[in-house]
């Protein structure tokens, strides 16, 4: 199955499967990319013992010797500044750096990875938003980290949201459906049966961003849900059993 549509294209090179953001082609400078489980079922978890993420490198082309990711995503609020390859921040959810060659690494399988590019400063941001963190709302935070540490404007940025559970899938229970009230209101939720409920996350977090002065016109949604294409990409409620520990991989680096 082919995934490419208006925002993404769908690639594979060395037996790798990856989305790849339009938005970014106006920046040559910037690699923002999003590897799939594919038809090889490569899984991009933490451990390197399956070599998939040195084939992700090869595929991307990038240096493998200059992915970061952090150990241990905790789906806090946290962002971590990376500023060498030698830096290896845990438990933290969000990355960010102004550094060429680094490539800044996060796993998902629902979640929402948000890719965010700086044009005016040159930096970047690789965040893990799964619910707890869309309601921590990490992604503005992270942004408003970078201003602090790059003289990011929020205006300025350009934002990707990677594949990730979709309105229809995301289904959820009374307390779940009342934080995110709390915090977002009712406008993107719907009640599915008299105790669940399903709760559009995209939409919420593309809220947030828009509250702190991210331009509509520069977040970009790849629009794929992982739940509906799990022969292509991997999801926590739509894999097997075996493979609930897998995961896919939002990268973006300064070339």
């Amino acid at each position: 199955m082919e995934l490419s549509n208006n925002e993404v294209r769908h690639k594979k090179n060395l037996g790798v499967e990856y989305l790849e953001f339009t938005a970014f082609d106006a920046y040559p400078n910037i690699l923002a990319d999003f590897a799939i489980r594919g038809q090889a079922n490569l899984d991009y978890n933490w451990s390197e013992n399956n070599g998939n993420y040195i084939k992700l490198a090869m595929a991307l082309g990038i240096d493998y010797d200059g992915i970061v990711k952090a150990p241990e995503q905790v789906h806090g609020d946290e962002a971590a500044r990376v500023n060498s390859i030698m830096d290896t921040p845990n438990r933290v959810d969000a990355l960010m750096t102004n550094v060429s060659g680094i490539s800044l690494v996060m796993r998902v399988a629902d979640c929402i990875a948000v890719l965010v590019y700086d044009p005016v400063n040159n930096a970047v941001a690789n965040i893990h938003s799964g619910w707890r963190g869309t309601l921590l709302r990490i992604a503005p935070k992270t942004i408003r980290r970078m201003a602090d540490e790059y003289g990011t404007k929020s205006e300025d940025v350009v934002v990707a949201l990677c594949p990730s559970i979709g309105p229809d899938h995301f289904e959820v229970t009374e307390d779940v459906r009342a934080q995110f009230e709390a915090e977002f209101g009712l406008s993107h939720i719907t009640q599915s049966d008299e105790m669940h409920y399903l709760i559009d996350a995209p939409a919420c977090l593309t809220d947030s961003l828009i509250e702190i002065g991210v331009q509509p016109q520069n977040i970009h949604s790849s629009g794929l849900c992982t739940v509906c294409h799990n022969n292509l990409i991997h999801s926590y409620r739509a894999n097997t059993d075996d493979e609930k520990t897998c995961r896919n991989a939002s990268i973006i680096c300064i070339m």
